[in-house]
C-alpha cells in the first residue's frame, strides 16, 4: 500500500517531495531505500531545470543547471521526451529564436516548467520587440524623447534602464 501510495503522489499528482516511509530492516528497509532513491534520481533534473527558469524569470541570469550525470537510461519515457523538448526549446532560445513555446504535457511539474520557460520566451521576445521599436522611434524618427518600457525586474529591468541611460547620453548635448 505504502508504494502504491508514494507511486500515485510522485507518478500521478506530482508531488516530488513525497517518499515511502516504512519500518523494518533488512531487504524491506532495503528495498524502500532504493525507491526512494529511484524517486530523487528521477525528479532531480526536472526540480533543478525549474529552479533555473523560475530564476531567470525573475531576472537572474546567473543560475546555472547543475545535473547529475545519470548512469544508465533509468528515467520514465515520457520524462525524458519533455525534458527533450524543453532542452530543444532552450536551444531555440539560445539560438534567438523568442518564438518558440513549449505544451504542457500532463505532468504537473512539468507543466510548471513550461509555464516559466515560456514567460521566458515572451519575455525576451517582449525586449527584443521593445528595442526594435525604441530603436526606431530614436534613431529613424528622431523621436530623442522616446525611451524603452518594460515591467521586469533583475537584469531584465536593468538591461532596459542601461538602453535608456545611453540614449539620455548620446541625445544630451555635451
Amino acid at each position: 500500500d505504502e508504494l502504491r501510495r508514494v507511486s500515485f503522489a510522485v507518478g500521478r499528482e506530482g508531488n516530488m517531495r513525497e517518499r515511502a516511509h516504512m519500518t523494518g530492516a533488512g531487504s524491506w528497509g532495503a528495498s524502500v531505500d532504493a525507491v526512494n532513491s529511484l524517486i530523487t534520481d528521477l525528479v532531480q533534473p526536472t526540480t533543478e531545470v525549474s529552479r533555473v527558469l523560475r530564476a531567470v524569470a525573475e531576472g537572474d541570469l546567473s543560475q546555472k543547471v547543475e545535473l547529475q550525470e545519470p548512469v544508465g537510461d533509468t528515467g520514465p519515457r515520457s520524462r525524458t521526451k519533455s525534458l527533450r523538448k524543453l532542452l530543444d526549446g532552450m536551444r531555440a532560445l539560445d539560438a534567438g529564436d523568442f518564438r518558440v513555446r513549449l505544451e504542457p504535457n500532463g505532468d504537473p511539474l512539468m507543466a510548471e516548467v513550461v509555464e516559466v520557460f515560456n514567460r521566458v520566451a515572451e519575455r525576451n521576445q517582449q525586449i527584443s520587440d521593445e528595442l526594435r521599436r525604441v530603436s526606431f522611434a530614436v534613431g529613424r524618427e528622431g523621436n530623442m524623447r522616446e525611451r524603452a518600457h518594460m515591467t521586469g525586474a533583475g537584469s531584465w529591468g536593468a538591461s532596459v534602464d542601461a538602453v535608456n541611460s545611453l540614449i539620455t547620453d548620446l541625445v544630451q548635448p555635451t
